[in-house]
C-alpha cells in the first residue's frame, strides 16, 4: 500500500519547510523505539517518520512525490541502472538516519538521556558499505563458482598503519575523551555533537602522516576472493562483512554487497529451480516414438525417450536434473518442450509417402478448433 508522506508526519500539502521539521521533531520523539520498548511497531513507525521527513525536506524528490508518488521516487532512484562499482549501498539505514537528525535538531545527535540509550552512529564508526554487480553464467549459478574481483575502495593507509601518524603514534583527545563526541545539556535533551578539537576522531595527530595527511585512509584497489554458492539466483546478493570502506576512526569497515547478474543461455532458461530447454524432433520421431541424447548444462549426456504420438510442444521431464536448492541437497527438474521440426520441402519420394499417409489416415476438410488454455500461456508461445 502507497504511503501517504503528509499524513505519516501529520501535515498539510501546502507545509513549508519550518512546518516540516517541526512536525519531524514531534513524531521523531513520539514513534522512536527507545521510548517505545515492547511495542514492535515502534521502529517502523519510526523509520517511515524519517522516510517521509528524508523525502518532503528534499525540494526535488517532493517534487517526484507529489507528482508521481513512492513509484516516482523508486524510478528516479533506479531508472539508470548500474553496473561495476558504486558506493553508499544501503545508507537508507542508521547513517542516513542520524543525518535527518542533525539536520533536523540543529547539527546535534538527540535522545541519549532522554530515552535512556545511545542512537547515534558515532559510538561506532563503521566504515561505508559498497556494492558490486557481478554477471555470471548460468553453469556458475548451477555449480557454483570460486573468482576474484579488483574494487576501488577506501582503506587504512599502510606506511602508517590506520593511526593517521608519520611515526605511528597519536595520543587520546583530552576534550571528548576519545569519544569523538562532546555532550551537552539542552534543556530537557543531552545532546551530543561532533568534538572541534579532533574534529570527530577521538585523537589528536601531531606528526601528520605525509601519505593518508592523517586521515587514515587512502583510495586503494584492493582483491576481494568470492565464492558464488551453487543455486544462487538472478538478483539475489552477497554480503561480505568487513570487505567495504575502512572506517577513518579505525572502527569496524563497511561491508561488500555482491549484487549476482546471471547472463542469458543460448539453450536453457531457469524456471525457479527448473531448467526448460526446447529439443527439434522429426515428425516421424513424433509419431512413432524414438529415443535421443542430448547433453544437460553440465555437460552429461542423457538419454531422453520420446513416446509414441508425442504433440508439438508436449513437455519431457527429467528429475532432479535442474538447478539446486540454495544451500540444500535438493535440485529442481529439466522440462524438455518438444518442437516437431516441419519439413518446408519435401523430395519426390518423400512427398508421396505422405500421400499416401493421408490417403491412411484420412484428413478433415472441417477441423474442430481446439480448446484455449486462457489461463497460462505456454513458455515458448506453443
Amino acid at each position: 500500500m502507497a504511503k501517504n508522506f503528509y499524513s505519516i508526519l501529520g501535515v498539510s500539502k501546502n507545509a513549508n519547510k519550518d512546518e516540516l521539521k517541526k512536525a519531524y521533531r514531534q513524531k521523531a520523539i513520539e514513534s522512536h523505539p527507545d521510548k517505545n520498548k515492547g511495542d514492535a511497531g515502534a521502529e517502523e513507525r519510526f523509520k517511515e517518520v524519517n522516510e517521509a521527513y528524508s523525502t518532503l525536506s528534499d525540494d526535488n524528490k517532493r517534487k517526484i512525490y507529489d507528482t508521481y508518488g513512492e513509484d516516482g521516487l523508486r524510478a528516479g532512484a533506479g531508472g539508470s541502472g548500474f553496473s561495476g562499482f558504486s558506493s553508499n549501498f544501503g545508507a537508507s539505514g542508521a547513517n542516513s538516519f542520524q543525518d535527518i537528525f542533525e539536520e533536523a535538531f540543529g547539527g546535534e545527535s538527540i535522545f541519549e538521556n532522554f530515552f535512556g540509550s545511545t542512537t547515534g552512529r558515532r559510538g561506532q564508526n563503521r566504515g561505508e558499505d559498497l556494492k558490486y554487480e557481478m554477471r555470471i553464467s548460468l553453469e556458475q549459478a548451477l555449480s557454483g563458482s570460486e573468482t576474484s574481483i579488483s574494487i576501488s575502495t577506501k582503506d587504512l593507509c599502510k606506511p602508517c598503519e590506520g593511526t593517521g601518524s608519520k611515526n605511528k603514534t597519536a595520543s587520546t583527545c583530552s576534550t571528548c575523551g576519545g569519544s569523538g563526541r562532546i555532550k551537552q545539556m539542552r534543556s530537557i535533551f543531552s545532546v551530543s555533537s561532533t568534538c572541534h578539537a579532533c574534529r570527530g576522531s577521538g585523537i589528536l595527530i601531531k606528526d601528520i602522516c605525509p601519505s593518508c595527511r592523517g586521515k587514515r585512509i587512502v583510495h586503494a584497489r584492493k582483491k576481494v576472493d568470492i565464492a558464488i554458492p551453487p543455486g544462487i539466483e538472478d538478483g539475489q546478493s552477497l554480503r561480505l562483512t568487513g570487505k567495504g570502506h575502512a572506517s577513518g576512526h579505525n572502527d569496524i569497515a563497511g561491508d561488500l554487497y555482491i549484487l549476482i547478474s546471471i547472463l542469458p543461455h543460448k539453450y536453457f532458461i531457469r524456471d525457479g529451480n527448473n531448467l526448460i530447454c526446447r529439443i527439434p524432433i522429426q515428425i516421424t520421431q513424433a509419431v512413432l516414438g524414438s529415443s535421443i541424447y542430448l547433453k544437460n548444462l553440465e555437460g552429461e549426456q542423457i538419454k531422453l525417450t520420446i513416446p509414441p504420438g508425442s504433440q508439438h510442444g508436449t513437455s519431457l521431464r527429467i528429475k532432479n536434473k535442474g538447478m539446486p536448492l540454495l544451500q540444500k541437497r535438493m535440485r529442481g527438474d529439466l522440462l524438455i518442450m518438444l518442437h516437431i521440426d516441419i519439413p518446408k520441402s519435401l523430395s519426390g519420394k518423400a512427398k508421396k509417402l505422405f500421400l499416401e499417409i493421408a490417403e491412411v489416415q484420412g484428413e478433415s476438410e472441417s477441423p474442430e478448433p481446439l480448446q484455449l488454455n486462457t489461463k497460462k500461456r505456454s513458455f515458448f508461445n506453443f
